[in-house]
């Protein structure tokens, strides 16, 4: 599993327009069970399907490390059997890392419920030099963001412009300097006006990276 690009499946979801869908598991990067039951079920009849399909992905949640990992108590038989990941990915142990695919999770439901308009737009792409590399600019109630991703497996030097009167019907304070803050994504980035046009540039977009900025 690739964690940084699940990391970024998540965050295009959650900073999408619409209302977001996570089927339990999700969060934790649970991938497919197996497609025969332990204990006589519905996968019986079927012995042999398909292990991507929709039944396959209905397996028992992994909370914790112990026996039957929270699931179900230490003597009782889940009715299926656990995915194939999970002895390495529980809530328990993604709870304790900083890094964790479900901690991505929780610190983006939160940017989306506290930082992001609920009328946020789908806004417009940018022009990028990189097709790997999309560029989005999208408001909502007087407020401005730059969403940018890298989908490429290797790291992306970053540099654009846009209008700065572009900028200034959407934001709020239109009259005012531009100021900015981050609220996903570590990457260093630097951005200035120049004329009537803002200049963004990132040194380096790590690979399956997502920036988003706020515009004030």
């Amino acid at each position: 599993q690739n964690v940084d690009k699940l990391k970024l499946a998540a965050y295009l979801m959650l900073t999408a327009s619409g209302t977001p869908v996570l089927y339990y598991g999700e969060e934790i990067g649970m991938t497919n069970g197996p497609s025969v039951s332990p204990t006589g079920g519905i996968f019986t009849a079927k012995p042999k399907m398909n292990p991507r399909n929709d039944m396959s992905k209905r397996t028992p949640m992994q909370w914790t490390t112990a026996m039957n990992h929270g699931f179900t108590g230490d003597g009782a038989k889940p009715w299926n059997l656990f995915s194939s990941n999970s002895s390495e990915l529980t809530v328990e142990m993604q709870m304790k890392q900083s890094g964790s695919l479900l901690m991505a999770y929780r610190e983006l439901i939160q940017i989306r419920k506290t930082k992001l308009p609920a009328a946020l737009d789908r806004g417009q792409f940018i022009q990028s030099r990189d097709p790997s590399v999309s560029i989005q600019l999208r408001s909502a109630e007087g407020r401005l963001f730059l969403s940018i991703a890298n989908f490429s497996r290797q790291s992306r030097p970053v540099q654009f412009s846009f209008s700065k009167s572009a900028a200034n019907s959407a934001r709020r304070a239109a009259s005012g300097p531009i100021n900015y803050q981050a609220l996903w994504g570590l990457t260093p980035f630097e951005l200035h006006e120049q004329g009537n046009q803002i200049q963004v540039r990132i040194p380096s977009l790590a690979a399956f990276k997502a920036l988003l900025i706020e515009i004030k």
